[in-house]
């Protein structure tokens, strides 16, 4: 069993880099995935966030999704089987109905909401078997992945943590399994992620790739100007 599996990092649709689409479609090209995990936070949902401050100057959330929508279908048609990690951003509409006392019976579904075919598939943690062994998947186990390797005694594989993009190995006696944090493909300039402007570490714009049970990360390389740079190898 040699699955080959792209993990998609956090897109937070209608802010991510503009050049997303070329290099997805790419690495769809170069890699030829069977399986395609979108590890969460494909919508941003600034507008309705329930923990964050609301900056007036970004588009209200009837244009935020509209704008989120067209990108989201392009990525829609690119990988019309997919299965989306539940995810603090991606579940923003539940979060903000729940913090009003709305019941889950009021709500669409995120298939209806986003205006995609049920090949979309979301779950809270999602587990892979490679025939290399079983791994996990979710949006947001912890900064130091090695943690929830060990305590699962498994491989996992995470997002959440934009300026993260890592593979650290963990062994024991009886296992060598992985954790994986895949990066962000965020656009670090926009509007909605200011709060991050006076970080000292900055996003890493990068997925995963699982073939033979085996982890790599693909970094998105980027220009001086800021664009995709798709003649670095990936």
């Amino acid at each position: 069993m040699n699955k080959r599996i792209l993990v998609i990092s956090d897109l937070h649709f209608p802010f991510a880099h503009k050049d997303w689409h070329g290099f997805l479609t790419k690495l769809k090209a170069k890699y030829k995935p069977d399986t395609i995990v979108n590890i969460g936070d494909e919508m941003d949902f600034h507008s309705i966030n329930v923990s964050h401050t609301i900056d007036p100057d970004l588009p209200s959330p009837k244009d935020e999704l509209e704008l989120g929508k067209k990108e989201i279908h392009k990525l829609h048609k690119l990988f019309p089987q997919m299965t989306l990690l539940e995810s603090n951003h991606g579940s923003m509409v539940l979060r903000r109905a729940m913090a009003k006392g709305m019941t889950k019976s009021f709500i669409k579904s995120y298939n209806q909401i986003l205006e995609v075919g049920n090949g979309w598939n979301w779950k809270e943690k999602h587990f892979i078997d490679t025939g290399k062994g079983r791994i996990l998947f979710g949006h947001q186990f912890s900064p130091d992945v090695s943690k929830a390797v060990a305590q699962y005694a498994l491989s996992v594989v995470q997002g959440h943590y934009h300026t993260i993009s890592e593979v650290r190995f963990h062994g024991n006696d009886f296992h060598l399994n992985f954790g994986m944090t895949v990066g962000c493909l965020i656009n670090k300039d926009a509007l909605a992620m200011n709060y991050m402007r006076l970080n000292l570490k900055k996003p890493i714009l990068s997925c995963g790739l699982i073939t033979n049970g085996m982890p790599h990360l693909t970094p998105m390389y980027l220009k001086r100007n800021g664009d995709w740079d798709n003649n670095i190898y990936i």
